[in-house]
């Protein structure tokens, strides 16, 4: 059992940066919670978090955005226990509340996020993020 859900504690949302680690910097918003609790409840699987909240300072050496949804604790990149990425993805689309989906196949991951925009889908290709036009939706098997 987590202490910010059921299935999810703090640790799972700490940064990672080398400055960060061990002083339990975190910022996690409640509505990313109840996402992840909810594709949890769809897919019935164990979710790893690989990472969630970036410290500014993290998110800029990592060439982040400046107003990047990780800095204000909404997004996370996660795997799921014997699913494939992209039958996670599948799922991912089902949950109402998760505006963000990056799939990034060759480190085996997607970022999900709960930004107040439209939809927005991309696909990480030979280090570079293009949108997930339904042409490469198709070559990806989603």
């Amino acid at each position: 059992m987590g202490n910010l859900s059921e299935h999810f504690n703090y640790n799972d949302f700490l940064c990672r940066c080398p400055q960060c680690k061990g002083k339990g910097e975190y910022k996690i918003h409640l509505g990313l919670i109840g996402a992840l609790e909810a594709l949890r409840f769809k897919i019935n699987k164990h979710i790893k978090i690989l990472e969630a909240y970036r410290c500014e300072e993290y998110n800029e050496k990592l060439g982040g955005n400046k107003k990047s949804v990780h800095i204000k604790g909404k997004a996370a990149h996660i795997r799921a226990d014997n699913i494939k990425l992209q039958d996670l993805y599948k799922a991912v689309k089902e949950i109402e509340e998760i505006k963000g989906i990056g799939l990034n196949l060759k480190e085996d991951y997607l970022h999900i996020d709960t930004r107040k925009d439209i939809l927005n889908e991309w696909i990480k290709e030979d280090g570079k993020y293009i949108p997930l036009t339904p042409d490469k939706m198709h070559v990806y098997g989603l």
